[in-house]
């Protein structure tokens, strides 16, 4: 998958999780997982979308 980076699963605490295709819904509050900072800002962006 051209979209996918080798360091796609740092950027959240908990990798959601994807079974035949469907999201599986997490049992804790929200959505089950936040945004790990200091990786996003590790690999910022190389070229405006």
């Amino acid at each position: 998958d051209p979209d996918v980076v080798p360091w796609y699963d740092e950027l959240v605490t908990t990798v959601p999780k994807i079974e035949k295709g469907h999201l599986v819904l997490p049992t804790g509050p929200g959505w089950g997982t936040e945004v790990n900072e200091a990786a996003v800002k590790a690999h910022p962006p190389k070229r405006r979308a």
